[in-house]
């Protein structure tokens, strides 16, 4: 959790983390596999990463594409 509430991280720990399906990243080396694998529309341009789960705060990608999970 990027400089969460700790409380929250607990909460979150104790519970099932369902990612949302489209968090992709678009890439110039990516393609559309990514998208076909998980039956999604193609994206606006070449996909080549998928951040299922990522929250490093050391990690300025994971600051830029966060984890997004339906609660």
């Amino acid at each position: 959790m990027l400089e969460g509430d700790r409380t929250v991280a607990v909460e979150l720990a104790q519970r099932l983390l369902k990612p949302q399906r489209d968090n992709l990243v678009e890439r110039p080396w990516g393609g559309d596999r990514l998208c076909a694998f998980k039956r999604l529309a193609p994206a606006g341009g070449p996909v080549g990463e998928s951040f299922e789960i990522s929250a490093d705060d050391g990690d300025d990608e994971a600051r830029l594409h966060p984890s997004v999970l339906a609660l």
